[in-house]
């Protein structure tokens, strides 16, 4: 079996500080590479398992018969699939699956989690909760990063934000320089849990606004509703290692069932 991907290259912002089009790295460039499976081609593909990553096209109708449309989870393109039924759709997170069955229900959807960045299975080595740490888009912190800052100085932690990350490489080396996550976004609409889940696969906890996209890792992420519930977290890991060991600990077991190794097995099996 032969597999084609095609996607939009990922690009970076105007005010070249953070990626766009994440998901055409991950979901497009980094599982073929791992498979094997072409990657854009131009023609050659007529027999291969396509699989188009959020298309960004016109008109659905010029999409080969039988391809997959990988949607991740957005309903953006909701209204252009419900024209072709023989589409195969696969989405990331349970709630997506649910709520997209429920619009086309003539479709097949496929469950395919996405893949955690730590392909080398590095672990934390620090000894200490000395750091909060948030990357990703600065549309997705919704605090005041300098209330935010100030408020971990009067606790002895230094914050790390970072949104000019460029590749697999700069997300890597972030997460091995923090203690704790952060992932508080409660106005985003993107509802998958691979930001906790890159993070887990090091060692290192993250504290989040409860989403719906989350309830497959349920219990592997610290919920917070406000910023003093935040520090209120925080606090206590500072005071309990125990915990914090055990968080971590469990955290990297449920993330080694996001390896890029088995997430590519879902894809093998796709006819």
């Amino acid at each position: 079996m032969t597999i084609s991907f095609f996607y939009k290259k990922a690009f970076f912002h105007r005010d070249d500080t953070h990626l766009m089009r994440g998901s055409s790295l991950i979901r497009g460039e980094q599982i073929a590479d791992f498979l094997g499976a072409k990657k854009n081609p131009a023609d050659g593909f007529g027999s291969d398992v396509c699989i188009f990553v959020k298309p960004h096209v016109n008109n659905y109708k010029d999409l080969p018969q039988n391809s997959y449309v990988d949607l991740i989870d957005t309903k953006y393109f909701v209204d252009k699939l419900s024209q072709r039924p023989d589409l195969k759709i696969i989405v990331t997170s349970l709630p997506a699956l649910s709520s997209i069955k429920m619009v086309l229900p003539q479709h097949k959807i496929y469950l395919i989690p996405q893949h955690h960045c730590n392909f080398e299975r590095v672990r934390r080595t620090r000894k200490e909760l000395t750091t909060i740490g948030f990357i990703g888009s600065p549309r997705n912190f919704q605090l005041d990063s300098e209330d935010f800052s100030k408020r971990c100085s009067g606790l002895g932690l230094k914050f790390m934000y970072k949104i000019d990350y460029k590749n697999r490489g700069h997300v890597c080396n972030f997460l091995q320089q923090i203690d704790v996550q952060l992932d508080w976004r409660p106005k985003s609409e993107a509802n998958n849990p691979l930001k906790i889940i890159n993070a887990a696969s090091f060692g290192v906890p993250t504290i989040a606004f409860p989403k719906d996209g989350y309830q497959e890792i349920d219990g592997y992420y610290f919920k917070a509703e406000n910023s003093d519930e935040i520090f209120e977290i925080i606090s206590n890991l500072k005071r309990n290692g125990d915990e914090y060991t055990r968080h971590t600990q469990v955290g990297m077991i449920m993330a080694e069932e996001y390896h890029i190794q088995k997430i590519a097995k879902f894809y093998l099996a796709l006819n």
